[in-house]
C-alpha cells in the first residue's frame, strides 16, 4: 500500500517472497504418505517405497488475456501518474503531466482506448479537457474516465452530474482500474 497524506492507492498484489518460501517449504516436508528421498548416490529401490500419487485436478482453462489497451493518464501529481503507469503495466500507458501535453498528443493523431484524467488540475482542468474534446474530438471525449479526490467545487460537482463519463474516486484499487480498462476495451471490441 502506498500511503501519503494526499494520496492513498492500494496495490492489491500482496504475495511476498516469504509467503512463497513458506509454501514451498511446506510442500517439501515429509508427511503422511510421503517418504524421505534416497540419499545422494542411492538409487530408488524396493527399500525406498514410493508415495502413492494424489489425484490432481487439471488446471482450469484460463480465459484469454484481455486485449492490451492504449491508456493516456493525465495527472499533475507525479506519484499518481507513476503508480498508474506501473500498476497498469500490461497495457501501453502514456503519461501526461499536464492537460496541454495530453491535448497535443490527441491533436497530432495519437489514439487512446481509455483516458484517465484528473478532474482538478491547475491551469487546464479535467472539465476543460472534456469540453475541448467534446467540441473538437467527440469520439475521444467518451473515452475519458475522471479521477477525483472527492474534494471538489460546486462547478465540478455540477459537471460530473451532467456528463455520462465514468469516474474513479481516490483512493482506488489498481485491480479496479485494470478491470475498468478491460471492460471498456471489451465493449469497444466485441
Amino acid at each position: 500500500m502506498i500511503d501519503n497524506p494526499s494520496i492513498h492507492i492500494v496495490d492489491d498484489n500482496r504475495t511476498s517472497q516469504g509467503d512463497l518460501r513458506n509454501l514451498l517449504a511446506a510442500a517439501d516436508r515429509p508427511g503422511p504418505g510421503r517418504t524421505q528421498p534416497p540419499a545422494v548416490g542411492q538409487g530408488i529401490s524396493s527399500t525406498h517405497p514410493v508415495a502413492e500419487p494424489h489425484a490432481v485436478a487439471p488446471p482450469p482453462e484460463s480465459a484469454p488475456a484481455p486485449p492490451r489497451a492504449r491508456v493516456l493518464v493525465i495527472d499533475d501529481e507525479p506519484l499518481i501518474a507513476r503508480i498508474l503507469k506501473r500498476g497498469l503495466s500490461r497495457h501501453d500507458v502514456v503519461v501526461a503531466s499536464d492537460a496541454r501535453e495530453a491535448l497535443d498528443w490527441i491533436r497530432r493523431g495519437d489514439s487512446f482506448d481509455v483516458i484517465l484524467c484528473d478532474l482538478m488540475m491547475p491551469d487546464i482542468s479535467g472539465i476543460d479537457v472534456h469540453e475541448y474534446l467534446t467540441r473538437d474530438y467527440p469520439a475521444v471525449a467518451s473515452r475519458v474516465v475522471f479521477m477525483t479526490g472527492g474534494a471538489f467545487t460546486s462547478k465540478a460537482r455540477q459537471f460530473l452530474s451532467s456528463v455520462s463519463n465514468e469516474r474513479i474516486d481516490k483512493p482506488f484499487l489498481l485491480s479496479q482500474v485494470n478491470k475498468l480498462i478491460d471492460r471498456r476495451v471489451a465493449a469497444a471490441n466485441p
